[in-house]
This record gives structure tokens, C-alpha cells and sequence, in this order.
């Protein structure tokens, strides 16, 4: 799971969006205590008894085609004590795949897998242990993991065609239990004991944080945290007054943050600042059930198939908005980025209404929304009454009454539209923005990127689909290695529910006791020498086939976009628009960075450069 201010801003906004979405879509099946509307038609014991030789001579497609033909699209089979009630066609489908958990619930129907695959998995365990099996599922179905499945695939395919089609069955279902298996052995990597047997990592306490305060404020937390790193190693706990925060450095223990369940390693309070920015009704506002509705939201919305229908409506947006930069100029790539990812989504994933009317608005109060919300006193102090708080809650406000107004305009005219209000919206100008930065400084990858362009275009014409897009290996790298030198966030934050028993390296082992916060740092894991060579330099082969140096620590060896119960599931998503606007402006432009290259803004959230990023823009001639 899963950016800037503007990105972070929309991650965090479209929380919003999906729970007005999700309420209003429900609502168009109304769940009323009391009944005022007669039920649906009834086939009672005898009439079903009447059909039991169609049923066994015919079988059940014909028998519950008879009774549709018969009672329509809705009807209700009464078997003595029990009711079951039929809906066919689309039309009538709405509660059961809109309903949340709490109205139309998978109940105990599903109760015959428990003995099927053990008291540990599936829908023996509580719901929260469920959705960290449903992230499992989504890491191993991200397109970057969906390619290397082919060539296994098509050679399982050659070598069992002869086989019956029951062992494919078997197999299929057994993989359910080979999951939650390798689940449950994944998280055994981290110990969780009951009982401190181990010492507690190395203490930072008040009075070396005195001593380390004129460094924090001269050179910044990176440069703080890597001289604690350098002095304690890989776990260490820094002590404030009554407040124990213990930070983990590096992917080899890394396992308890990204792959502990949430009632060994939870993400605590520490996303209450998102409540007031966005409301009561959604996010970490509401209950693991509703959660697990938005979630699912989110996984449908970013599957290969729809992120293929975006790339058309972002090459459009990307053309008509560049197209209006002129021959020559000077712009703040910063802005330029903020501003076309906003168009970009407001065309494919916020829909038309928005796109073609209200779009300055929008985009007024989601900056006002940034501005009251992600920023460091509002992370700390989410509900403290100052002006840019205020702005927030007005915005937020505001928001809600246009994504509701849209949707009921929707709704009283039959209308659906296939984009966020239906759909899911990410965006990261961060990562794109810290891009042009370190390509514009590297002369060398910023060459080897046109060149790349060059050769797809040779081969392609101007065509730019969801295939080309995967071919742009060269970009794909230097995207990835700007994200690895400048995360998004400094470190990822959770907090041990349970004794944790974590292993460095070097085979020390700690204790972090129940209580700490616990800080992933993802930074500095970035930096370290012994899997990243020479960390401190640009160099996008250091992701190439043959070095892959991000798997050389294990997979947690790259945090951009998170990892395990923590990775973000629009990563392919902002993959593909940074791709296709800088795809477009390195065929159409020369670029030339004219303000000293950035440094990290640590006011904010989301750590985007600091200032304005300013270009010099010539149109060229079409690189082919």
C-alpha cells in the first residue's frame, strides 16, 4: 500500500471520495428496519416439491430458469425454516456485491473451509488476520509479479496438457492452504514472545538527545539518524520523556514491521490526523469490516485490466497540457507536476463532471485540504483549532457536498460513469518531481533514457499503449532510483502489540517490549552499503538485470512504496503516469535544471523538494 503533498493530498482525499462512494452506491439498495414494500414472490415447500423431477432429471439450471421465466428476476425459495431469496441480472445485484459487512454478510456460509484447511486461515480467524492474508494476495498479484508468472505458467501448461482437469482443481484449491501456510512461516521469521528473555536494543536517552539537538537543526533528521546508526546499529530505542520509539534499520529484521498482523504490530493512532481532514466515515475512522470494503475497492480499481483503459484519456491530458507550454520558457516543475497529475486524475478516475466543470474548484479545496493536513504540527497535533486547520474543515466540507451532489445528479438520471466515484484515484508528484531533478543533474541516464525513447519510437511510431509502457525499462530504473534516494516518507510507523524478538545481521538479538512505537526507517535502509553499492550516487543500473541490488537484502531491501501489510496498492498505477509524462517530455522537450538542485522540505508529511524546482523548457524537434 499507499505520496506528496499533491499526492499525498489525493492518496489521502480519495479516502474521502471512496467512503461517499461506497455510501451512496449502497444506498441505491435501501436497508430499512421496517418493511414497507411487499416482499418478493415466494416458492413454498410444495411448489418446490412439484419441481424435484425437473431438479434431478434436468438439473438446477433449468429448474431456476423455469422459476425466472416464472417470477422474475427476484423471488424467494421458502425450504421449511429457511429463506432463500434469488437475484438475477445486474440490475438487481446491487446489496449483494455493494452491501457492506455490517448489511449484507458472508455469515457462516463459507464455515466447510475451516475443516477443509485448519482453525488458522480463511474465515476460521477474525477479521483482521483475514486482511492481512487479502494484502498477501495482492503483493502476489501486482503486474510486476504477474510477468514473471508466464514463462511457469505456459511450461506447466506444455508438460500437463494431458492431465485431467481434477488435479488443476485440486491444486487451485490447495493453494488457499499453501498461502495461509507460508503466511503464517513468513511471520514466524519474527518471534513474538510473551516474555522478555533478551536485552532491550540500546537506549538513546534525553540527555544525548540534547547533545544530537544543534545537529538535528543544522542538518536534518537523515543526518541525525545515521550518526545513531553508525554509534547503536541496526535496532535502537530513542527515549523521550515518557515516550519509547524504537527504530529498525535495514531489510533483514524489517519482517515484524511489514509482515506482523495487526494484533502483533498495529498502525495504532498514528493515522488520527487523517480523520479530521477527511471525516468520520472512512479510512482509519471506521471499523477493520468498512475498511475492508474501501480496501477492496482499491484492488478492483488497480488491476491490469483497468489500468490499460487509462493510458488513452493520460496521453490526452499530457499532450493538450504541455502542448500549452509555448516553444521556449521557464517553468517550476514542482507546480507543472502537481498540476498535470490533478488533470490526469480528474479526467481518468474522478470523472467528467469534475474534469469539465468544477475543476478549479476541485483542485482549490483539495490544496486547502494539503495545506490544513499534511504537514508536521497537524500530524502531531490533528485537532488543534488553528487557520489552516479550519481551512481544512471547511474544505472537506465543501468536498463532500460536490461528491454528493454529483452522485445523486448520477443516481436520479440512471447514470453510471466507469472512474473514481466508481472507481479508485492515486497519484505521486513526488517521486515525478524528484525524478526530473536527478535526471536533469545526470547527464549520462538523462541520455540513456532519450535514447531509450528513441528506440521505442522507432519501433512504435508515437503509439504509447499499457505493452509500451512496460518496455521502458531504462525510465522504470531511474523513476525507481530517484524513489529510493528520496522516499516519500522518512520512515513508516507502527506499534508492538506483543514482545517482539528481532535479529540483526550481525545475529544480535533485541527485545523490543510490548508498547514501543517502532519506526521502519526507510531512508536510511535506502543508504546502506552492504546492499546498495555506493548509496549515495544516482545510478538506475543498479536496479538492471545481472546487478539487481534491491533484492540483494531480501524483499524488503526497497521502501518507496512500502512492503507486506504496508505496500501501496496504486505503486503500477503511479508507475504508469510518471512513465507517460515523462515519456512525453523527453521525446518533445529539452530540459535544463536553472535552480540548484533541491534539498528534502522536513516540514512536510510527505517529503517532497524543498522550493521551487525551476526549468528551462525548449521544444525540439521530434526526437525519431
Amino acid at each position: 500500500m499507499d505520496l506528496t503533498i499533491g499526492t499525498m493530498l489525493l492518496v489521502l482525499a480519495i479516502i474521502l471520495i471512496t467512503a461517499i462512494v461506497i455510501k451512496i452506491a449502497n444506498a441505491r439498495v435501501t436497508f430499512d428496519p421496517v418493511c414497507t414494500r411487499p416482499p418478493p414472490p415466494v416458492v413454498n415447500s410444495i411448489a418446490l416439491l412439484k419441481l424435484l423431477p425437473t431438479l434431478c432429471t434436468k438439473g438446477p439450471e433449468i429448474t431456476m430458469t423455469y422459476l425466472y421465466n416464472k417470477f422474475g428476476s427476484v423471488f424467494t425459495v421458502s425450504i421449511l425454516w429457511k429463506r432463500i431469496s434469488f437475484l438475477v441480472g445486474p440490475e438487481v445485484s446491487g446489496p449483494f456485491f455493494q452491501g457492506s459487512e455490517s448489511e449484507v454478510s458472508q455469515g457462516n456460509f463459507n464455515e466447510f473451509t475451516v475443516p477443509m484447511f485448519g482453525q488458522e486461515n480463511g474465515f476460521a480467524v477474525d477479521c483482521s488476520t483475514r486482511m492481512d492474508e487479502i494484502r498477501f494476495y495482492i503483493e502476489a498479484l501486482k503486474p510486476s509479479q504477474l510477468r514473471s508468472h508466464v514463462d511457469p505458467m505456459l511450461r506447466e501448461v506444455e508438460s500437463q496438457e494431458r492431465k485431467r482437469t481434477l488435479k488443476v482443481i485440486v491444486k487451485l484449491v490447495a493453494i488457499i492452504l499453501i498461502t495461509a501456510i507460508v503466511t503464517k512461516i513468513a511471520n514466524a521469521r519474527v518471534i513474538f514472545d510473551p516474555v522478555c528473555t533478551r536485552l532491550p536494543p540500546p537506549v538513546v536517552n534525553n540527555n544525548a538527545l540534547l547533545k544530537l539537538l544543534p545537529t538535528l537543526c543544522t542538518k536534518g533528521p537523515e543526518v541525525t539518524m545515521t550518526y545513531l546508526y553508525n554509534k547503536f546499529g541496526s535496532v535502537f530505542t530513542v527515549s523521550i520523556l515518557w515516550k519509547r520509539i524504537s527504530f529498525l534499520v535495514g531489510p533483514e529484521f524489517s519482517g515484524p514491521f511489514f509482515q506482523g498482523s495487526e494484533s502483533e504490530v498495529s498502525q495504532g493512532n498514528f493515522n488520527e490526523f487523517t480523520v479530521p481532514m477527511f471525516g468520520q466515515e472512512n479510512g482509519f475512522a471506521v471499523d477493520c469490516s468498512t475498511r475492508m470494503d474501501e480496501i477492496r475497492f482499491y484492488i478492483d480499481s488497480l488491476k491490469p485490466s483497468q489500468l490499460r483503459s487509462h493510458v488513452d484519456p493520460m496521453l490526452r491530458e499530457v499532450e493538450d497540457y504541455f502542448g500549452k507550454w509555448g516553444d521556449v520558457g521557464v517553468v517550476d516543475l514542482k507546480y507543472e507536476f502537481n498540476h498535470i497529475l490533478m488533470l490526469i486524475a480528474s479526467r481518468c478516475l474522478l470523472g467528467k463532471e469534475v474534469r469539465g466543470k468544477i475543476f478549479g474548484e476541485f483542485y482549490t479545496l483539495f490544496t486547502e485540504i494539503d495545506e490544513g493536513g499534511v504537514n508536521l504540527v497537524s500530524f502531531m497535533l490533528p485537532y488543534i483549532p488553528i487557520p489552516v486547520n479550519r481551512r481544512s474543515d471547511r474544505a472537506c466540507i465543501k468536498l463532500t457536498e460536490i461528491v454528493t451532489e454529483i452522485l445523486r445528479s448520477r443516481k436520479i438520471c440512471n447514470r453510471i460513469e466507469d472512474d473514481v466515484l466508481q472507481k479508485l484515484m492515486d497519484s505521486s508528484a513526488v517521486v515525478s518531481t524528484w525524478t526530473g531533478a536527478c535526471l536533469l543533474t545526470h547527464e549520462k541516464f538523462l541520455d540513456a533514457a532519450i535514447n531509450e525513447q528513441k528506440e521505442i519510437m522507432r519501433t512504435y511510431g508515437d503509439k504509447i499503449d499499457y505493452n509500451v509502457l512496460l518496455e521502458m525499462e531504462t525510465l522504470h530504473s531511474c523513476i525507481r532510483e530517484a524513489g529510493r534516494m528520496n522516499p516519500i516518507s522518512f520512515g513508516l510507523v507502527g506499534q508492538a502489540q506483543k514482545n517482539i524478538i528481532v535479529r540483526t545481521k550481525e545475529g544480535v538479538e533485541y527485545d523490543i517490549p510490548k508498547g514501543d512505537t517502532l519506526v521502519n526507517l526507510v531512508m536510511l535502509t535506502h543508504k546502506l552499503p552492504h546492499i546498495y553499492k555506493d548509496p549515495k550516487v544516482y545510478d538506475p543500473d543498479r536496479f538492471r538485470s545481472g546487478r539487481d541490488e534491491d533484492k540483494v537484502g531480501g524483499k524488503f531491501s526497497y521502501g518507496t512504496f512500502g512492503g507486506g501489510r504496508h505496500v501501496c496498492t496504486g505503486e503500477a498505477y503511479a508507475f504508469m503516469q510518471i512513465k507517460i509524462i515523462w515519456s512525453h517530455l523527453l521525446r518533445n522537450f529539452e530540459l535544463k535544471l536553472t535552480s540548484p538542485f533541491p534539498k528534502i522540505d522536513w516540514s512536510k508529511y510527505a517529503l517532497e523538494p524543498k522550493g521551487k524546482v525551476m526549468l528551462c523548457v525548449n521544444v525540439v524537434i521530434h526526437v525519431g
